[in-house]
């Protein structure tokens, strides 16, 4: 069984922690308000509803 590594993110708006799915448990992550325009990147929610994406470096 294949086990996926992830990495807690804090929102840019209110701070709050989310668990986000990486491929590699080595990656850098970067938190943007907005799409990027190059890499894997992933859009998060937080629980108090503001969304942001995840770019994997």
């Amino acid at each position: 069984m294949q086990t996926t590594a992830t990495r807690a993110v804090e929102c840019p708006q209110c701070a709050e922690r989310t668990r986000v799915s990486i491929p590699d448990e080595d990656a850098d992550l970067k938190v943007s308000h907005s799409v990027a325009a190059y890499g894997e990147q992933t859009a998060v929610s937080c629980s108090n509803g503001h969304r942001y994406w995840v770019v994997v470096c």
